[in-house]
């Protein structure tokens, strides 16, 4: 196999793997790949390369961090309530500092 389909049928294989949002042929003899996506899974891909062209190794494997420091963390609050079909009442509470009882 001349080594231009071996590249064509790597990445073949790296594209169809969950998660790869790019591909990067690198090194003198542009024999390394650089896979960069989102919950990709390097043994299973490092597998399926074994298996479907022979020999491939896992050189590196790092988990990417792409948060700007400027951007706001978001949290989204879920209700505790079950849900029943019909509408619930909302719960009032208030919290009460200076109350002569408590005193």
């Amino acid at each position: 196999m001349t080594p231009e389909k071996c590249r064509i049928k790597v990445m073949k294989i790296i594209a169809k793997a969950n998660g790869v949002t790019s591909i990067v042929i690198q090194g003198p003899d542009k024999d390394r790949v650089m896979v960069i996506g989102d919950g990709v899974d390097p043994i299973k891909l490092t597998t399926a390369l074994r298996n479907k062209v022979g020999n491939a190794s896992l050189e590196s494997a790092q988990k990417m961090n792409n948060k700007n420091e400027d951007e706001e963390d978001t949290c989204y609050a879920s209700s505790s309530y079950g849900s029943s079909g019909y509408p619930q009442r909302p719960v009032y509470y208030k919290m009460i500092h200076d109350h002569p009882y408590w005193n």
